[in-house]
C-alpha cells in the first residue's frame, strides 16, 4: 500500500494505486498484514495524528528536497513493515 498527500501525483509517478492520507484510517494499517509507504511533504496536509504515528512506527527511508518554480517541497519516505505472525 501506499499513502501520499497528493495521490494522483504518486498515481502518475507509481502507475499504482495510491491512498490519500487523509482518508486512510491507522486501523486500517495497524490490522493489516500489508507493507505500507508513505510519502509525506510539507504541503499537503497530512494528519498530524497519523504523521505522529509514523515518525514512531515507521522508517524513515529516503529524504529529497523538490523544487519546483517558486516553492521547495520538503519530501520524506517511510516504510511501515508489520510484524511477523
Amino acid at each position: 500500500m501506499i499513502v501520499a498527500g497528493w495521490p494522483e501525483i504518486g498515481l502518475y509517478y507509481l502507475d499504482e494505486p495510491v491512498k490519500n492520507a487523509v482518508e486512510v484510517k491507522l486501523d486500517e494499517i495497524t490490522s493489516s498484514d500489508t507493507r505500507v509507504w508513505f510519502v509525506v511533504d510539507n504541503r499537503s496536509g497530512f494528519p498530524s495524528k497519523l504523521q505522529e504515528w509514523i515518525e514512531i512506527n515507521s522508517q524513515l527511508v529516503g529524504v529529497r528536497d523538490v523544487y519546483i518554480p517558486g516553492k521547495l517541497m520538503m519530501m520524506r519516505v517511510y516504510l511501515f513493515e508489520p510484524e511477523a505472525p
